[in-house]
């Protein structure tokens, strides 16, 4: 998959949605968002979960 760009209205209103959606996750840490899935998983376990490099 590839990233889709977004202007800043649309990351902001991302951004919203998914802290409201998922408050009771670690913000200090980094995240994946597939839109595709609506799945959000921890950047680290999506990066290794791919073939690419990180």
């Amino acid at each position: 998959m590839e990233p889709i760009a977004l202007n800043r209205a649309q990351r902001v209103t991302l951004a919203r949605w998914v802290i409201r959606a998922q408050p009771e996750l670690i913000w200090g840490e980094a995240y994946d968002l597939s839109l595709t899935a609506g799945s959000l998983r921890p950047a680290a376990e999506a990066c290794a979960a791919t073939s690419k490099g990180c």
